[in-house]
């Protein structure tokens, strides 16, 4: 049996047999798709689910996708591994900070495009969906970000989620839609709460955004804000307005709230990711329903 130290040797050195491939372009190309399991990028992609897709399979996709980002980053906490290049410095092709294993790119990308591949059902999607959880996973090893055994151990907590998502989550959303509106609001502020308990400077953001999503989803399916677009320029106007009004949230928070090292910097962190998500999920479908009536009658 294999110890630690050599599995992480062992790991070391299947990254510097891939670097040995070092073209331009190449590198260029998975520093590329790396970007894509960054934050900024869900951004971007959860509220084209939500607004242009399926609002359903956006919410859905959303709070399993926060709650593997949150255990991510308790499971990186307990285990505490390093990442390859802090063993053998240089060997990272781009910056990363943190503990290493699990991976949350390759544990968030599976959780994220599987749910959606899930949740869509069409054979093109799942394709597109494998191919990208599987070039993601390969950009942070190749990178020298992540060893091997970091991507098993993100895929692994990825899956374990997602099977849970398959056994209970019918079940689950069928028992909370019977409920009304208070009971549902109570549970997602408990949920919450319970999560709160672990707090991190990296964790503040996923809870504060996991109760945007449970808020604005219970508002949302409520007041029946879900409808779709029905014409693509109505796809265009969703994007532009919906991101570039996030985009604003974003930025005016981040400038009138208090920088990091000044008091309730933390708090007010959690305020502005937590309205951002709530205009995603329920504020810009208020705003398309009254763009969309009025062109109607218009």
């Amino acid at each position: 049996v294999m110890s630690v130290q050599e599995i992480l040797n062992w790991g070391i050195d299947v990254i510097r047999l891939l670097q040995l491939f070092t073209a331009d372009f190449f590198v260029l190309f998975m520093k590329g798709i790396t970007l894509l399991g960054n934050e900024t990028a869900y951004l971007i992609m959860m509220p084209f689910v939500l607004w242009c897709v399926d609002f359903r399979t956006g919410a859905r996709a959303g709070v399993v996708f926060l709650l593997s980002a949150y255990l991510n980053f308790v499971f990186k906490d307990m285990l505490a591994q390093p990442r390859p290049f802090i063993l053998e410095p240089g060997l990272n092709l781009i910056e990363a900070s943190g503990y290493g294993l699990p991976s949350g790119h390759a544990q968030g990308s599976l959780v994220f495009f599987g749910m959606l591949a899930l949740l869509i059902r069409k054979r093109w999607f799942t394709v597109i969906a494998i191919i990208l959880i599987l070039l993601i996973a390969f950009s942070r090893v190749y990178l020298g970000v992540h060893f091997p055994t970091d991507i098993l151990g993100g895929w692994f907590l990825g899956g374990c989620l997602l099977f849970g998502y398959l056994k209970f989550g019918n079940r689950f959303e069928q028992i909370v839609a019977q409920w009304s509106l208070w009971q549902q609001i109570i549970l997602s502020a408990a949920t919450t709460g319970i999560m709160l308990i672990y707090v991190t400077h990296e964790t503040i953001v996923i809870v504060a955004a996991f109760f945007g999503v449970g808020i604005g989803t219970i508002l949302s399916v409520r007041f029946n804000y879900t409808q779709k677009p029905s014409s693509f320029s109505q796809h265009i106007l969703r994007l532009l307005t919906g991101l570039i009004i996030g985009a604003a949230i974003y930025v005016v928070l981040a400038f009138i709230f208090p920088r990091n090292g000044e008091p309730l910097y933390e708090p007010l962190r959690f305020a502005r990711y937590f309205i951002l998500v709530l205009w995603f999920t329920t504020g810009a479908f208020w705003l398309f329903r009254r763009f969309e009536k009025n062109s109607k009658t218009g």
